[in-house]
């Protein structure tokens, strides 16, 4: 996507699908090209839900269109729960919006990604800044701030007010929710508090962190950490010694950079490593891990007096390494089927 440009009149949409493509009900999405809301059922879904009406109509209800967040804005706690989840970016016809409240809908786009959320949502809010540049500035809500020099930060307190920095040591910070902080230098952290506020870095040695529901942290600078404490707020890195944690339920955490470690707390919250000498630490209940060569995985499990823990070393005990483990009834590592 890197001679990608965003024609006039479109707009970008996120969004994320199960492992397999498939959405709510079945309907599977392409991993590229043209996609519209079906007007017909195709049996290999499935059984149609009651509540999916087919076809496309702007109104204002849920059904009868494709859904998504317009500019990863929007209620995260709507997004699949697969650990393996996709994500897509999408392109539309900005007059094909119709908002739902949390969510839009539009009745056809163009698939021009499909990836991890760190590759989608990077693609997305760049185009955003790009168009907001453009425009003149406001205050209060949706009232976003950005800088580019050195050791200059940008703050917002309005919902929906979006802070992003591009300078050295420049750090973005943002409490409303649906207001996104991202940055782009070296030792430039970003931190957000509100609900599905989103946190980004590139630089090296700036980490990125969120305290609200659905509010994701990623990173991808060496030495770079995520961490969230919200529900459903995942967090992920892919530079070296960059870890990534997580407190909220089903909020998961994963890393690929060597010696980056990845814990969880929450229940259903998966941990993930493939970098070298990474462990994966994953506490909650019905939990999942795994880690890379040389690295290590622990879940836990409640004896009736005290938390007990699993450990497994990739390359020893039959120990597999990028390969999902749980505990089965007796409380030992077991491969998770595919």
């Amino acid at each position: 996507m890197q001679n990608y440009q965003l024609p006039d009149g479109k707009v970008l949409i996120l969004r994320s699908c199960n492992s397999d493509m498939s959405a709510y009900g079945g309907f599977k999405w392409p991993v590229s090209g043209p996609v519209e809301a079906p007007t017909e059922w195709n049996s290999e879904w499935g059984p149609k839900p009651y509540d999916i009406k087919l076809g496309w109509s702007k109104d204002a209800s849920c059904g009868a269109g494709l859904h998504g967040w317009l500019w990863a804005h929007g209620d995260f706690g709507l997004k699949s729960r697969d650990p393996k989840a996709k994500w897509l970016v999408v392109e539309v016809s900005e007059d094909d919006i119709s908002d739902l409240g949390g969510k839009v809908k539009f009745g056809s786009g163009v698939v021009l990604l499909t990836g991890s959320f760190r590759e989608a949502y990077d693609l997305v809010i760049k185009w955003y800044w790009l168009r907001k540049a453009a425009q003149k500035d406001t205050t209060g809500n949706s009232a976003d701030a950005s800088t580019t020099g050195e050791s200059a930060h940008a703050s917002t307190t309005g919902e929906s007010a979006h802070a992003s920095t591009t300078g050295e040591s420049a750090h973005a910070s943002t409490t409303g929710n649906y207001a996104h902080a991202s940055t782009t230098g070296n030792y430039a952290d970003a931190s957000t508090t509100g609900y599905s506020a989103h946190a980004s870095t590139t630089g090296e040695s700036a980490h990125a962190s969120t305290t609200g529901e659905s509010a994701h942290a990623s990173t991808t600078g060496n030495y770079a950490d995520a961490s969230t404490t919200g529900n459903s707020a995942d967090a992920s890195t892919t530079g070296e010694s960059a870890h990534a944690s997580t407190t909220g339920e089903s909020a998961h955490a994963s890393t690929t950079g060597e010696s980056a470690h990845a814990s969880t707390t929450g229940n259903y919250a998966d941990a993930s490593t493939t970098g070298e000498s990474a462990h994966a630490v994953a506490l909650g209940y019905r939990c999942k891990a795994r880690c890379g060569e040389n690295g290590a995985l622990i879940l836990s499990y409640w004896d009736g007096n005290r938390r007990r823990h699993v450990i497994g070393y990739a390359g020893e005990n039959g120990i597999k390494a990028n390969t999902w483990y749980q505990l089965n009834s007796s409380n030992e590592l077991e491969e998770v089927k595919q």
